[in-house]
């Protein structure tokens, strides 16, 4: 995260250049530091009976804690408790809850991260570095010190403590990638060091055919859609459903599915049987 370059969230957005008012007096706010990698592993491992080492099982990431000090300025004791108020209402987990609760308040933490690699990106498309989010929630309000503040002239700064948490730990690309799908292979590009999962939309405008499979990274989700001649249809990976219109349509699923994500680096996306319907798949780049 590059802390000289802006960094949003929920309507809130600290620019990192404090403007400046008469007799230069600060107002604004800066991000100071920022923790974003406390990510914890869930993995099983237990001593092997008499025996030397350990037996192991599947091991994956939890969810990733954001602690960021923010300094709150301003011209003068008001200017700094109004800017106060903004941050609070920004980062309170009532409000981001409210803003989206169909995520349950995850919303986007927006910012940018340094790179020399402009050969994958170029800084005509990316002056300020790859523009990354972390779809996060507050744990609680803004905390701060409270101390007593004088106006020497240079203004009033107020240092706060935001913690969020983050229940998918990746860190994504701003912009959602978008593949039209059809018979022939292509490859989902991931630009990013960890793999994402995508979303399938299906649109029908016949009817489909009872063998409809999408190969990602070579594994298979077979849909047999010759009962349906139109409607719109949601196939998510990551959650592992098939819907359309709020209602579930997983006893249309052929055999066994195959839930596959979209590799570091892409993975290779195809369809079979693709009858009386369009298909695009989505997903967004992701890190670690």
């Amino acid at each position: 995260m590059d802390l000289t370059k802006p960094i949003s969230y929920n309507g809130w957005t600290a620019s990192q250049s404090l403007s400046k008012a008469a007799g230069s007096r600060l107002s604004g706010y800066l991000v100071k530091s920022v923790q974003v990698t406390d990510v914890d592993a869930t993995q099983y491992m237990e001593k092997r009976a008499v025996h030397d080492g350990m037996s192991a099982a599947d091991t994956y990431l939890n969810g990733r804690r954001i602690v960021m000090i923010v300094s709150v300025y301003g011209s003068t004791r008001g200017d700094a408790w109004d800017k106060l108020a903004d941050l609070q209402e920004a980062f309170s987990p009532t409000i981001a809850y409210d803003a989206d609760s169909a995520n349950l308040g995850f919303l986007a933490l927006d910012f940018y991260r340094p790179t020399a690699d402009i050969a994958t990106w170029p800084t005509s498309a990316n002056p300020s570095g790859i523009p990354q989010r972390i779809y996060a929630r507050p744990l609680f309000p803004p905390r701060y010190p409270l101390q007593r503040d004088g106006d020497g002239g240079t203004g009033v700064a107020l240092d706060t403590r935001v913690e969020m948490i983050a229940r998918d730990p990746r860190i994504y690309h701003q912009t959602q990638q978008s593949v039209s799908l059809s018979t022939s292979s292509q490859t989902a590009t991931n630009r990013g060091n960890y793999p994402s999962w995508p979303i399938v939309t299906f649109s029908i405008t016949a009817t489909g055919s009872s063998a409809l499979t999408v190969v990602t990274a070579g594994y298979s989700v077979a849909i047999n859609f010759s009962s349906q001649s139109s409607g719109d249809f949601t196939l998510d990976y990551s959650n592992r459903t098939l819907e359309a219109g709020g209602a579930s349509y997983a006893n249309l699923y052929t055999g066994t599915p195959v839930f596959k994500q979209i590799a570091a680096g892409g993975s290779v996306v195809y369809l079979v049987n693709a009858t009386g319907l369009t298909a695009t798949m989505t997903y967004r780049e992701a890190w670690v």
